[in-house]
């Protein structure tokens, strides 16, 4: 059972910016404090989100629950809004399966 204390978790997903079309790679980290949305390679304005508590209202998985966002490495940002907000509920089962 090795976890690296304080360590937090990544979730590499294709992100879809509806009003651009263009799909890119991001990374999720999963921290204590938060939650951090990475770009892969900087080719957009949007290239660090820090997703704060008070953040996650406004997120939402477009017309997917998180695990299948996840599992299909489909998560949706719709507009320079990000509007996620599924992800609230889903959030903490996330993080208890990645943990287990």
């Amino acid at each position: 059972m090795q976890n690296s204390t304080n360590q937090p978790l990544e979730i590499e997903v294709d992100i879809t910016v509806d009003r651009h079309s263009i799909e890119e790679k991001w990374t999720i980290n999963l921290a204590e404090e938060g939650i951090e949305v990475q770009k892969k390679a900087p080719t957009h304005p949007i290239a660090k989100l820090s997703l704060t508590r008070e953040t996650l209202d406004n997120l939402r998985v477009g017309g997917l629950d998180l695990d299948t966002a996840i599992a299909t490495e489909q998560i949706y940002i719709s507009d320079s809004k990000i509007d996620l907000n599924d992800l609230k509920q889903y959030l903490p089962q996330i993080v208890n399966q990645i943990n287990y």
